[in-house]
């Protein structure tokens, strides 16, 4: 027993090797276990992280970066929320999901090691690989688990607008890598052809959301690989034509939802109808601007801002909008996060992404995967809930990885 007590001090270096090892596992899990990612690996990551000591480095890093120091402020406001929440059991399980990005991007970044910055990358695509697997099972119908089809082969553990951003980041990064020239050419070839079928796989399954956050973020990261000018402009949009014109054709539920959202488009501008998917967006997008306006500084509180949304849509002025009255959240990150917590803490949130995209790398191509996967979040925030189940935990690890990938020194140096 002493022989271990010599080893197991705060500050020892077998916390550092256990909470190194806890990334790569969590960025193995990343695309499997939401149990894991949000319920229980951040608060091992965070005990490993507080055991492994050297505060005062920590803590001179973290108060250095703005991002860091944004996101701090931040998650201090959405917790002090809970203090005006009735409903605190709903505060608590809102406020993990923050949780998840907080504890991620502050122990990653101050203690991640350079040798494991690799693996963990790469751990995480193979695991995606993996789930890519199982997705084409579904659609060709080797495999027939409950709740998902060959229309729409989402694994059934995860939702299908979750999956299409786990699809686009990594569509993303293979896109990047592949395109280095750094790289070796049997790696940039595999990568090549794993790049095309997770592309294929986010246009044969749902979630719009991504695969127009992808469109976004492969502009992004063809102008910072060849530049900006004409031929790159026509180059992006012919390969964006050809992959929306072949996923239309041969994916059946794209195919479905693109008609779909022409015809919701349709109907919102010559019938004023709302009562579809993206008029449902408006509908909850102006009873949130209603609330906001009753409580624009501290929010209604971050466990009672749903129960206050059901209370006001049946009002005389907003009793039109109760078609929406059964949806979780408000389809807007941002919005979702004013009417929890208040604008105070959306504009935090917003000047924290921007400071995020203003890290500035030693390496072009590593400018150009953080630029690209911040522009999905970025895009995606405004059309989604999306730091909830299993993508918080995919915006903190990742992120917090290629910020350091970036910087000699970690994030925001």
């Amino acid at each position: 027993m002493t022989k271990w007590k010599q080893y197991l001090y705060i500050g020892s270096p077998v916390y550092s090797y256990i909470l190194n090892t806890l990334f790569l596992l969590y960025a193995a899990l990343l695309p499997f276990s939401n149990a894991f990612d949000t319920h229980t690996g951040p608060y091992l990551i965070l005990l490993f992280w507080i055991l492994e000591g050297n505060f005062s480095n920590k803590l001179s890093r973290l108060l250095s970066n703005k991002a860091l120091t944004l996101l701090s402020v931040f998650f201090a406001i959405t917790a002090l929320s809970l203090l005006w929440s009735s409903d605190t059991h709903k505060g608590y399980k809102e406020l993990e999901y923050y949780f998840v990005i907080f504890s991620l991007l502050i122990t990653v970044s101050s203690s991640i090691k350079k040798e494991f910055i690799k693996p963990a990358v790469y751990i995480f695509l193979t695991s995606m690989f993996i789930s890519e697997i199982y997705s084409y099972g579904i659609f060709f119908g080797i495999f027939t688990p409950k709740g998902a089809s060959p229309y729409n082969p989402s694994p059934p553990y995860i939702h299908h607008l979750r999956y299409s951003i786990f699809l686009a980041v990594t569509s993303i990064i293979l896109l990047a890598k592949s395109l280095d020239n750094r790289e070796n050419r049997a790696m940039r070839i595999f990568e090549t052809l794993f790049f095309i079928s997770t592309t294929a796989n986010l246009f044969i399954n749902g979630g719009r959301t991504g695969q127009l956050a992808f469109v976004i973020a492969l502009v992004i990261l063809l102008i910072y690989r060849f530049g900006f000018s004409l031929k790159t402009i026509v180059s992006a949009i012919s390969l964006i034509s050809v992959i929306f014109v072949l996923a239309y054709k041969f994916s059946p539920v794209f195919h479905d939802r693109a008609n779909l959202a022409l015809s919701d488009i349709q109907k919102i501008v010559q019938n004023h109808n709302l009562h579809n998917s993206w008029g449902e967006r408006i509908a909850m997008t102006i009873v949130a601007s209603n609330m906001i306006s009753k409580h624009p500084i501290v929010g209604e509180g971050i466990g009672d801002a749903m129960h206050s949304y059901k209370e006001l849509i049946y009002t005389p002025q907003l009793q039109q909008y109760a078609f929406t009255e059964h949806v979780p959240h408000v389809h807007n990150q941002y919005l979702q996060i004013a009417i929890q917590s208040g604008t105070v803490a959306m504009l935090v949130f917003i000047l924290f992404l921007i400071f995020l995209w203003k890290t500035k790398c030693h390496d072009r191509m590593d400018q150009a995967i953080l630029h690209s996967v911040i522009a999905i979040f970025i895009f995606g925030f405004f059309t989604d809930v999306l730091l909830r189940n299993y993508v918080a935990g995919l915006f903190g690890f990742t992120v917090a990885i290629l910020l350091v990938k970036c910087c000699d020194k970690g994030i925001g140096h």
